[in-house]
């Protein structure tokens, strides 16, 4: 609310204030606002290190922005040691959920040959769980006993192509 000045005067001090009462309760978007915060010293003195440590706990909880943010990070050592090849784990990440600049990250990294190409990033989304009872075969039914056989009724050799399923 403070920091975007929605409904109240922006006011990053107030802002980081709140953010970091906030910070104990291990939601998402207050991790990636507080590394936003100490990133852009925005209510809050500049610390590289604090926001890489905000923007990675919001990556871990499966934030496509943070993740590539955190991907940012590794590719210029800032904040973290430099490893495009961490950075690329991240911004894969992201990507996979459908993060454009994360995207554009890896295929940047491609067409610099840093990173080889590879398939397009499929956006993952959540899969509906399938009923357990649509898995479930249904039972088998009992062999006729070896003592009471019936005759098999004869069919007709009639060509397949001759019958009609249609109804």
């Amino acid at each position: 609310m403070y920091q975007e000045g929605l409904g109240v005067a922006q006011n990053f001090e107030e802002a980081a204030k709140w953010r970091l009462l906030a910070a104990e309760s291990d939601e998402v978007e207050v991790h990636r606002a507080l590394g936003q915060l100490y990133l852009e010293g925005l209510g809050l003195p500049p610390d590289l290190d604090k926001s890489m440590a905000h923007y990675l706990k919001a990556a871990e909880m499966g934030d496509p922005e943070a993740q590539s943010s955190v991907g940012v990070f590794y590719s210029m050592g800032q904040g973290a040691p430099q490893s495009l090849a961490i950075a690329e784990e991240w911004w894969e990440k992201a990507a996979n959920q459908g993060h454009e600049g994360a995207k554009n990250y890896l295929e940047s990294l491609v067409a610099a040959n840093l990173i080889t190409a590879r398939a397009p990033a499929k956006t993952t989304k959540p899969k509906a769980a399938k009923p357990k009872a649509a898995k479930e075969k249904a039972p088998k039914a009992p062999k006729a006993s070896k003592t009471a056989r019936t005759p098999k009724a004869k069919t007709s050799k009639t060509p397949k192509s001759e019958t009609s399923s249609e109804v």
